[in-house]
Formats: structure tokens, C-alpha cells, sequence
């Protein structure tokens, strides 16, 4: 032992003993302390990197933040009430004389928008303004008086690459502002312009968790700062390393702080999404990894103390030291690993999040502008009737200046809009049922209480259970159509009754032919003094008013025959009121309004003469205790949109002729049918209800059209529409009558008449007036008998409606036999059916039913001395 303790006095073995113990133990400090220097490296490159995301996710924020800003100032400078302010401008309009007033809905559009869009309780919007292009201030939220010079603003916007939704400082620096140029119809009109305060962006969108040492600036694409929050205070000098940080990258730098000391700052650079800005977020290096250099620190003392007393009592502690330090580093592997796997599912879960998101917004920004910017209107309602949401076009077209306001003034109940409750519960079991309807007719409400015709085609959302969550669609505005289909509808209906009233006019006149003619011819054989001539005279006074009713008829029918000739709608106007005033009774004032009297229309005096009396007649019988009876005449252009809003008339140059009374008026049902033959309010015996009849028949035999407004107690005005024609030589007279020189004859005639009673007629005045007459029932048998009787038969006198051949082909198979053969059609139609026939020949003879004995011959005789045929010339003419 004594040995033992002299070997270990010796210093050569001390000092071996100190370095056999001292160097794996200094080894052993090396190594913890390598260790340790590897895991605070690692920690902070992760503490970096989760900071690297948190600012990644910042800048998506602000990204999402700007693009909601533009797609408000897209939303605004798209709107109808822009739209309507620069169409107005366009028409002419000026600021004093209404321009001005298409401003105001511009403005509260403006102001609805700002209360609109907050961030929890603060709004977003600190102004708003419309500045035109040469700088003048339209429309400015914070004043309702607009007009002040921004040309300044809009100068330095342009110069630094603004104005389509770029972000400038105003002058001041309390605010910044988003802007977005406005384009109509090509060109740049102005631009709309967003003040936001900057403590928005700070409070709400980069400082919702951030401590009070770190701070955010938001720089351009050169580098420069365009905002910084109130704790940032960046050196000059410092610029240069901002400016040189890569875009995602981030930079570790002294800066003096507030005491004069430095500090290490840590500066990131974040490219916002969709923009052409950066993010820069500073920070100091202490408040990432400060703490975590102290607790090494402390670690690495204390693992000092532990070696010197490891080294006291080194052979008892090595092997402790050797289990510490193995165990130590077991656990440091264990938590880089755990720190590495964590950083990457944090990393992925980032991504994912990211990438969700941008899918979302893009998703969402899509359909807002699909929904906002549809043609046709769009809605969702919940199955009970609750309004969700409408677009911009279903506001309009109801009348409402935004979907809010619609939402709103029906108080969320869709079942407000239907002007039939039933056509709602109808819509709703479609839906319930089939889960959707296609074409759905209804007619809806208008804000101004008017009433639209729409077309829905919508679906029912169910939710994963099949329960129903919402009614959806598009709503078309079918006003228009409707309008169109009942005037259609009206126009056939008019036209079938106006057929009927024709046929029923052509047997009425078969028949009074050989009632008017068998009269005359008794009333020419009797003597003056017959005691039984009065009543022959009163047969033929009746005949004439059945004569007068069957012409009504053939007016209404448009078959009456008719001679247009130029006049000036002035004197027509005032010839016809000398009439007009015998007819109104002396309480009823008349006035007449020629403005535009020297127009000049086609038209037959005659007619246009009986429309007036037929409506003073009227007007009278509904004044029966006095008032104004007005004809005012008009120049008037009808254009496509005319047309179009009152479902009648061609485009095209117009006189109008309006007639008014202050009568009694009519309801909207005894309007509809107030041109339909026999229809009458009046008492039985008081009118025929032809009256009107003959006016619509007239006015569309004139190529015109007519148009009636009545409402009870508010009297009527008829609205009359004439071609005006373009001519100097009006007629302002007619020509005199030319009395017939009647003369009888010997000739041959035949008579072709399928109507025994008018055939019968025909050859018993003829045969009187010494005249041999052949009779055929059709066209079939008159040619049959022309052929065996070529060379006697000078005239040929033909119906032209009958059964086999019709007039028309009569004559031709005649004229094959015997060229220049005269031929006399008649019928209880007027001459137009010789054109409907086929007859185009203007010079065509003709006369109309009934015949009186008189017309009859002396249109026979005037047809046999023209030019007489071979046949003619045989046969000596009578006196």
C-alpha cells in the first residue's frame, strides 16, 4: 500500500493519470458540446421555418384581402347604375338637364357598398369616389358635392404603373388606395377609387397574433416600402438588404435598437399571391431563438462543473459520465427526429390547407360572378317561400335598384312576387315531386305594383338525406312574348269574325238583289197615283238600310271597296268637323288641333269621313251631360322599340290622328272586346255595335293601325296611325257624279248565276229592256251554252264565286273560243275578289250587288257600245 501511494506522488504518473483521465473526458465535452451546437442549429432552422409558413400565410391573406377589394371595384364600376350614367351621357344628356341626377344612385350604390364590407366591427372602406379620366371627381362618398380636380392623383397613379388595381399612398398618409380603371365601350372613362386605412390591414389581416416586437411592411417590386405598421422604423441604409432579399427568402442583420445597442433583426420577403407587392416581416433573432441560446448556456456550464468533478473522482463517475452523455445523445437524435417528422407533416398540412383554400376562393370568386353578371335572373328560396338570394338581372327586372333592396322590401317571403297564389303552391308541388320545373309560367309583381309574365326553370337541393335545403333557377322575362302572343291571338280573331261578317254580307246582298230588283221593277210599272205604291216605297226604304248594314259588314271585313288618293290630313279634318259639330250636341266642346295638318296620307275621303262620325257618335252617346270632344293630329316615326313595347305597327313614318272625349270611359274588359261586330254597352235599340266595327275595318283597309286607352270616369282616346306619304298634289275636292244615259237593246246576253233568285232578276230586267236572254245555273253550262251559241251572243254577264268554274275561268275558256268577247262579273263581294280570284286586270268590268234595274242597264249598254264585236254588228241596238 505504502507502494501503491509512492507510484501515485510521482509526477510523471500523475501526469498520465491526469491525461489517461483528462483527455476521454475532454473528448467527451467536445463531442456534448458538437452535439449540442448541431441540435440548436436544427432547432432553429425549424423555429425559421415555421416562421417562413406563419409569413407565407400572411401574405395569402393579404392576397385574398386585395383581390376581395378589386372584385368590389369590379363590381361597382360594372354596375347598371354606372352603366345608366354613361349611356345618359352618350344620348347628350347634360349635368343640368338630368346627367346629373344618374350620379345619385352611383353614389348611394357607393355608400351601400362601404356599409357592406367590414372586418368584425370595423368597415373596411374609409371612402370611396369615381374620378372621370380628365380628373374631375364625379362621385365622392365623402361629399355629396363632387367636382373637385384629382388630375394630381391621377397623374402620379399612371406614373407609378396604377390604376388597375394597383396600391398607392395618398398625400396626407393616413390611407392607402386600391384603384381599378373603368373601360366603356373601349375606351377608359375614370376610375374608381377605394380609400382603406392602414391599421385595417395591420389589426385585422397581419397582426391578429404577432407580438408587439415584430412588425410588417409591404413593399413594391423594387423593394421600397408603400406601408409599414407603427413600430416599424427601417434605416435607410437598411433598405438595400430589403431590397436584395430573394422573393420566399429571408436574411439575418444588425440594426440599432431603441437603447443604441444592436440586435440581430430577422427579415423575411413573401411575394403576395396576384399581385406585384411583397410582404416583408421583421422580427428579432432574439424572439425566434433567444431562449433557447440561454438554456444552452446554462446546460454547457453545468456540464463543465459536472467534468471537473468527473474529474476529481474520475474513476468512479467514468462510466456514469459514459451512460449520461450516450443517454443525452439518444434523447437529442430521439427529438431532432420528432422536430423533422413534425416540420414535415406540418409542412404538407400547409400545403394542403393552401391549395384547398385557393381552390375555394377560385370556386367562389366564379359563381359570384356567374351569379352577378347572368343575363337572365337568378334566385334561391327555401320551400317555404323565404327569399335567400337574387341576382342584379332579377332586381331589375322587377324594378329594383339592387337585390338587397328586393330582398328586402318583400321581407323575405318569395310568395309576395305571384299574382296568382295558386300558380306558387302549383311550382312548389313540381318541385317537391319531380325536383324540378322547366318552363314554368307565372306572373309576378313589380315594385311599382305593374305585372310581369316570367318563365322559371329552377331544381330542388336536397341535402345527403334527401331532405330539401333550397329551391334554385334562372327566371326569364316573358312580358314581351305575352304582349305579342294576345295581340296575334286578337288580330286572327278579328280577321275570323271579319271572314264570317264578309260571307254573311256576300248572301245578304244575293238576296237583296232580287228584293231591291223586283222592287224597282213594281214600282216602275205602277202608277204615281197606286194606292199600293207606299208600300213598295217602304219595302225599298227598308232594302236601303239592309243595303247600309251589309256595307258595314264588307268595312268591318275590309272588303269594302275603296279609292286611296293623296289628301292633306289638315282639311280632311276640318271639312269633316262642319259635320261633326251638327252632330255634338251644344254642350260638348270641340277642338281641333292641326300641328301637323299639312301631312299628307292615302286615303278615301269617304271613309275617313264615317271613322270620325262613328267615333263623335259615340263620344256623344257617353257625354250625356257635356264635355270635350279633341282631334289632334301628329307627325310621328314608329321605330323597332316602339314596336316592340306596343305589340303593333311596322317601323316607318306616321300620322297620327288621336280622338278624345271626357266621357264616361270603359273597363278593361269592355275594351278587349270594343272592336268586335255587334258587341255593345249601349241600351237594346239605342246601337248595332257595327260602329267601331267599321272604324277597325277602315283604319286597317287604309294600311293603318288603331289603338284604344279607357279607364272608368277618365274617358277614351282612340290613337289612329295613317302612312304618310311624301307627295305635293293632295286632293281637296271630289269628282261630280256623271249621270247615266240608259238605253235598251236587242242584243243576245248570257246570264251565268248559281243564285236562282238573282239569275231569275237578271233575265227578267233584261228580257223587258228587249233583250234575249240565255240562263246557265254555273260556269260549266254557260260554257257549254257560249259554245252552241258563239255567233249570237254579244255579252256575257257572270257571277264570279260559283260551283265548277268560277268567273275567271269562264271568261278565259270563252276568250279561247271567241277573243275580245265582253264579259260583266258581279258579285255580293266588292271588286277585290276579282283579284283574289285571279282577275289582275284593273280594266275588268264590274258591278256590285244588289242591282238596281238602272245600274244594271246602263252599265249593259255602256259595256254593248264600246267597240262592238262581229257578233254586235249583226244586230241592231235599241233606243
Amino acid at each position: 500500500m505504502a507502494g501503491l501511494k509512492e507510484l501515485l506522488r510521482r509526477p510523471s504518473v500523475r501526469i498520465i493519470g491526469v491525461a489517461v483521465v483528462g483527455v476521454p473526458l475532454v473528448l467527451a465535452i467536445l463531442c456534448l458540446l458538437y452535439s449540442h451546437f448541431q441540435t440548436e442549429r436544427d432547432l432553429k432552422e425549424n423555429l425559421l421555418r415555421v416562421r417562413h409558413h406563419t409569413v407565407e400565410r400572411r401574405a395569402a391573406a393579404l392576397s385574398y384581402f386585395f383581390t376581395d377589394r378589386m372584385d368590389d371595384l369590379f363590381y361597382l364600376k360594372h354596375s347598371r347604375e354606372v352603366a345608366v350614367y354613361f349611356e345618359n351621357r352618350a344620348l347628350g344628356m347634360s349635368m343640368e338637364y338630368g346627367l346629373k341626377q344618374s350620379l345619385i344612385p352611383i353614389r348611394e350604390l357607393f355608400i351601400d357598398l362601404m356599409k357592406r364590407k367590414q372586418i368584425g366591427d370595423d368597415r373596411v372602406y374609409a371612402r370611396l369616389a369615381y374620378i372621370a379620366d380628365d380628373g374631375r371627381l364625379l362621385v365622392d362618398t365623402a361629399s355629396r358635392e363632387p367636382g373637385r380636380d384629382m388630375a394630381d392623383l391621377l397623374k402620379k397613379v399612371r406614373s407609378s404603373g396604377g390604376g388597375a388595381g394597383r396600391i398607392s399612398m395618398s398625400r396626407d398618409g393616413e390611407h392607402f388606395m386600391v384603384i381599378s380603371a373603368h373601360v366603356y365601350k373601349g375606351a377608359r372613362q375614370g376610375h374608381v377609387v377605394g380609400w382603406i386605412r392602414p391599421w385595417i390591414v395591420y389589426r385585422h389581416i397581419l397582426a391578429a397574433d404577432e407580438s408587439a416586437q415584430s412588425s410588417y411592411l409591404i413593399c413594391d417590386e423594387r423593394g421600397d416600402p408603400l406601408l409599414m405598421s407603427d413600430i416599424a422604423a427601417i434605416h435607410p441604409a437598411h433598405l438595400d438588404i430589403l431590397r436584395s432579399l430573394p422573393a420566399g427568402g429571408h436574411r439575418e442583420f444588425s440594426v440599432n435598437g431603441t437603447t443604441g445597442s444592436e440586435i440581430n433583426v430577422v427579415a423575411y420577403r413573401m411575394p403576395v399571391p396576384d399581385t406585384a407587392y411583397s410582404l416583408v416581416h421583421l422580427c428579432p433573432a432574439e424572439s425566434i431563438c433567444g431562449t433557447l441560446a440561454s438554456r444552452d448556456r446554462i446546460a454547457t456550464i453545468s456540464l463543465l462543473v459536472v467534468a471537473l468533478l468527473a474529474g476529481v473522482a474520475f474513476t468512479v463517475r467514468s462510466m456514469m459520465l459514459k451512460t449520461s452523455v450516450d443517454d443525452l445523445e439518444k434523447r437529442v437524435k430521439e427529438r431532432t427526429a420528432d422536430l423533422y417528422h413534425l416540420n414535415e407533416d406540418l409542412q404538407q398540412e400547409i400545403c394542403e390547407r393552401e391549395l384547398a383554400m385557393r381552390a375555394l376562393e377560385k370556386a367562389e370568386r366564379k359563381y359570384r360572378s356567374i351569379f352577378e353578371n347572368a343575363v337572365e335572373g337568378m334566385f334561391q328560396t327555401t320551400s317555404d317561400g323565404r327569399v335567400i338570394s337574387v341576382n342584379p338581372a332579377l332586381a331589375s327586372t322587377h324594378g329594383y335598384s339592387s337585390p338587397e333592396e328586393m330582398v328586402r322590401e318583400l321581407s323575405g317571403m318569395a310568395r309576395r312576387l305571384y299574382v296568382d297564389e295558386g300558380r306558387r303552391a302549383e311550382f312548389v308541388r313540381l318541385m317537391e315531386e319531380n325536383g324540378a320545373a322547366f318552363h314554368f309560367e307565372a306572373r309576378t309583381y313589380r315594385k311599382d305594383g305593374t305585372v310581369n309574365w316570367v318563365s322559371i326553370n329552377a331544381r330542388n337541393v336536397r341535402d345527403e338525406k334527401g331532405e330539401t335545403l333550397y329551391y334554385e333557377g334562372s327566371v326569364e322575362d316573358i312580358t314581351e312574348r305575352k304582349h305579342l302572343e294576345s295581340q296575334l291571338l286578337h288580330s286572327q280573331k278579328m280577321e275570323a269574325i271579319g271572314t264570317l261578317a264578309g260571307g254573311i254580307a256576300h248572301d245578304f246582298n244575293n238576296i237583296l238583289t232580287a228584293i231591291v230588283g223586283y222592287g224597282n221593277l213594281l214600282q216602275l210599272r205602277m202608277e204615281k197615283g197606286d194606292p199600293s205604291r207606299r208600300y213598295v216605297d217602304r219595302i225599298l226604304s227598308s232594302s236601303q238600310k239592309a243595303i247600309n248594314l251589309t256595307g258595314s259588314l264588307l268595312a268591318f271585313s275590309r272588303k269594302q271597296p275603296v279609292e286611296l288618293r293623296p289628301h292633306r290630313v289638315g282639311s280632311l279634318i276640318e271639312q269633316t268637323g262642319k259635320l261633326l259639330k251638327r252632330l255634338l250636341t251644344e254642350d260638348i266642346d270641340l277642338r281641333i288641333d292641326r300641328v301637323d295638318g299639312d301631312a299628307v296620307i292615302m286615303a278615301d275621303r269617304t271613309q275617313v269621313d264615317q271613322v270620325l262620325m262613328n267615333l263623335a257618335t259615340n263620344a256623344r252617346d257617353a257625354m250625356p251631360e257635356g264635355g270635350t270632344f279633341a282631334i289632334g293630329v301628329k307627325r310621328v316615326v314608329m321605330e323597332n322599340d316602339f314596336v316592340r313595347t306596343h305589340g303593333y305597327g311596322s317601323p316607318g313614318n306616321y300620322v297620327l290622328v288621336r280622338v278624345a272625349d271626357t266621357g264616361a270611359g270603359m273597363d278593361e274588359r269592355t275594351v278587349k272586346k270594343v272592336f268586335e261586330p255587334f258587341f255593345t254597352t249601349k241600351a237594346e235599340g239605342k246601337g248595332t255595335g257595327l260602329g267601331l266595327s267599321i272604324v277597325y275595318g277602315i283604319v286597317k283597309q287604309h294600311n293603318g293601325y288603331i289603338n284604344v286607352e279607357s279607364e272608368p270616369g277618365k274617358g277614351t282616346t282612340f290613337s289612329l296611325y295613317f302612312p304618310e306619304v311624301q307627295t305635293g298634289d293632295a286632293v281637296e275636292t271630289e269628282t261630280a257624279h256623271v249621270p247615266l244615259n240608259i238605253r235598251t237593246g236587242s242584243e243576245t246576253i248570257l246570264v251565268a248565276e248559281d243564285n236562282a233568285e238573282a239569275r231569275s232578276f237578271l233575265a227578267e230586267v233584261l228580257s223587258v229592256s228587249g233583250y234575249t236572254v240565255i240562263e246557265a245555273v254555273d260556269g260549266d253550262e254557260a260554257l257549254r251554252t257560249f259554245t252552241d251559241n258563239k255567233d249570237r251572243i254579244a255579252l256575257v254577264i257572270s257571277d264570279v264565286v260559283m260551283p265548277g268554274r268560277n268567273g275567271k275561268e269562264l271568261r278565259d275558256e270563252i276568250r279561247k273560243i271567241r277573243p275580245g268577247t265582253k264579259i260583266l262579273f258581279t258579285s255580293g263581294y266588292t271588286r277585290d275578289v276579282l283579284v283574289f280570284k285571279g282577275i289582275h286586270d284593273k280594266t275588268a268590268d264590274y258591278i256590285s250587288k244588289p242591282l238596281s234595274p238602272n245600274d244594271l242597264l246602263g252599265k249593259v249598254r255602256e259595256l254593248l257600245d264600246q267597240h262592238p264585236d262581229p257578233v254586235q254588228a249583226e244586230e241592231p241596238t235599241g233606243s
